[in-house]
C-alpha cells in the first residue's frame, strides 16, 4: 500500500470523528506515527517523522512516555 492510498483511506468520511470518540469515550490510548504525513490532525497523539529509519527509536519512545504517563 502506497502512502497516497494509506493517506485516502484515512480521509474517508467519519474516520476522524470515529477516532475522537474512542479516544474521549474508552479507557484506550491511541498513538499515531505518520512517517512523512501530518497525523496530529486525526490523533490527539500523532506525531510525523521524516523516515522509515526514525520509525523504530519512536515507537520505542512513545510507549515510554505512555507507560510513564499512565504509572
Amino acid at each position: 500500500m502506497t502512502t497516497r492510498q494509506t493517506t485516502r483511506d484515512g480521509d474517508r468520511p467519519g474516520v476522524p470523528e470515529q477516532v475522537r470518540q474512542i479516544e474521549l469515550a474508552e479507557d484506550v490510548r491511541i498513538a499515531a506515527i505518520g512517517i512523512g504525513h501530518p497525523v496530529a490532525r486525526y490523533y490527539r497523539d500523532g506525531i510525523m517523522i521524516g523516515s522509515p529509519e526514525e520509525l523504530e527509536s519512536t515507537v520505542v519512545a512513545v510507549i515510554e512516555r505512555l507507560l510513564n504517563e499512565s504509572a
